[in-house]
C-alpha cells in the first residue's frame, strides 16, 4: 500500500473535526517538505514544530506550485489542522520514538 492509500485511509477513519495521528503528520510531512532546513523537515525528521511549518503548507497548497488533486489538498489540510491544534497545546518540541512512527 502506498503512502498516499495510507493517508487516505487514515483520513477515512478520522472525525469531521479530527485531528490526524502524529504519525500520520510524519508522513505528510516527509512528502511535502522543502528541504533540510524547512520547516516541515524538522516535523518529518523529528515531530519539533518550528515557525514557518504552517506557511509552508500553505504554500503548498496556494503557492506558485500548489498540490495536485484532492487527497493531496485533504492531506495538507489535515497537516495545517494538526500543526494548528499542536501549536495551540503548546506541543512543538522533538517527540521521542518519532522516526519510528509509521502509518
Amino acid at each position: 500500500m502506498s503512502d498516499i492509500d495510507k493517508i487516505r485511509e487514515h483520513l477515512a477513519g478520522l472525525a469531521a473535526d479530527g485531528v490526524i495521528s502524529d504519525a500520520c503528520a510524519r508522513v505528510i510531512a516527509s512528502q511535502w517538505h522543502r528541504g533540510q532546513s524547512s520547516a516541515l523537515y524538522a516535523l518529518s525528521s523529528s515531530g519539533a514544530l518550528v515557525p514557518g511549518a504552517v506557511s509552508e503548507v500553505g504554500d503548498a497548497l496556494d503557492g506558485d506550485n500548489p498540490a495536485k488533486g484532492t487527497d493531496n489538498r485533504r492531506a495538507l489540510a489535515a497537516l495545517r489542522h494538526y500543526i494548528a491544534a499542536r501549536w495551540r497545546d503548546g506541543k512543538t518540541y522533538a517527540v521521542a520514538g518519532w522516526s519510528d512512527l509509521q502509518l
